[in-house]
């Protein structure tokens, strides 16, 4: 299909531009054209019936789940940050929030690690931990983080 395109153009440009008459070459330029539409929408009965083969799981696959997944366990950290940093009135950019063994279907993480730096390394970090795991996100640590 690219080779047949390729070529039709390839006729086109090189009958433009070896015409030294403008108006045959104004004819023969428009002439080429239509000819070259017509190259075009013939082979579009042919890309339809090539995307209707296309299998949705080849270009979603696992990605589209992993993408997902990954997007929620974003999310789940960034509202751990804001609530902590709401409650315990703190800076939230100063709250960063880390999940490891996060389960997208139980909202739930095995491990919840809260970092605190900056003005908030002075925070109640049991507290903090207390909160999280009475919320049963899962369980927390809370370290302070000295850059």
């Amino acid at each position: 299909m690219e080779l047949y395109l390729i070529s039709t153009a390839a006729a086109v440009a090189l009958a433009s531009f070896a015409s030294l008459n403008k108006k045959v070459s104004d004819g023969l330029r428009g002439a080429l054209g239509i000819v070259m539409l017509a190259a075009l929408f013939s082979q579009i009965p042919t890309v339809l019936t090539e995307i209707e083969q296309i299998d949705p799981e080849w270009y979603i696959g696992d990605f589209g789940s992993d993408l997902t997944e990954n997007a929620a366990e974003n999310a789940f950290c960034r509202g751990i940050a804001a609530a902590v940093a709401e409650k315990f009135d703190l800076d939230e950019a100063s709250v960063f929030v880390e999940c490891m063994g996060f389960s997208f279907a139980e909202m739930r993480a095995e491990l919840i690690r809260v970092e605190l730096c900056g003005s908030a390394a002075l925070a109640d970090r049991i507290g903090i931990k207390n909160y999280i795991e009475k919320q049963q996100l899962g369980e927390c640590e809370v370290v302070i983080f000295i850059e």
